[in-house]
């Protein structure tokens, strides 16, 4: 996924690569200049404590660019074939092979130092048995910390209590640390997510499609109105969870 990277990160109490913040690195291949940036995720006794970084195909890497403004650079089709954000002559090649040409170019150039075997963790689809590739897409979410908010509170107050007790250190960590949840899922059967578009891509979230038509409408300013549905439909936990109050 080099094709993607958005910089190059360094941790800021490395003195190798002080001098180097804040500087710009030229990226082979795709021929795009790159900052380097001080962060603290590169383990500077790892490797050469330098650590490429592309936030649109590492969960880390994503973190990392937010945090310095990185683009995010998505390098497949759904099909995980390299697309138009590549070189054209990579453009349409499958993942594999594009690896492979890849190295045989960085070769090529004279910039391939040495090739290492190395044991990753590499997550496979259950069902598939594909490797899993981060692939950055449009997803909806809940405001889980807000939604913790209340329930913390619970805790703390004591309307609600652990037994045995210790077992509230464990839930203030999770709720305390909750990040955003994501609802959506890409699946042919479920509640389908309850926001249709319009012409120019203004959303309206509604419970029903007759309320989200009365809305454009108004909004609009023309009964003449054609709205899509997001074709997505919810987590089946989001779903189920819903069951107490239908």
């Amino acid at each position: 996924t080099m094709l993607g990277d958005g910089a190059v990160a360094v941790h800021p109490d490395d003195p190798r690569y002080t001098k180097f913040i804040g500087r710009m690195v030229r990226l082979p291949i795709a021929d795009r200049l790159i900052p380097i940036v001080a962060d603290p995720y590169p383990d500077p006794e790892k490797g050469s404590g330098a650590v490429k970084i592309t936030p649109a195909h590492d969960f880390n890497d994503f973190e990392v660019g937010k945090r310095h403004g990185l683009p995010l650079i998505n390098l497949f089709d759904a099909y995980a074939r390299l697309n138009e954000n590549t070189p054209e002559r990579y453009q349409g090649i499958d993942r594999y092979d594009a690896r492979k040409k890849i190295v045989a170019e960085i070769e090529e150039l004279g910039l391939l130092r040495e090739i290492e075997d190395k044991l990753i963790a590499q997550p496979f689809g259950d069902r598939s048995g594909v490797v899993i590739e981060p692939y950055l897409t449009d997803q909806w979410y809940v405001d889980a910390k807000t939604l913790a908010q209340p329930a913390i509170k619970a805790v703390e107050g004591g309307q609600t209590e652990f037994t045995p007790e210790n077992w509230s250190k464990t839930y203030f960590e999770w709720m305390r640390n909750i990040e955003p949840w994501c609802i959506s899922r890409q699946l042919w059967w479920g509640h389908r997510i309850p926001a249709w578009t319009g012409p120019d891509g203004q959303m309206f979230i509604e419970e029903t499609e007759a309320e989200a038509l009365a809305a454009a409408r108004l909004h609009y300013g023309s009964e003449d109105v054609i709205l899509v549905q997001d074709e997505d439909v919810l987590d089946t936990w989001f779903s189920s969870a819903l069951w107490p109050f239908s």
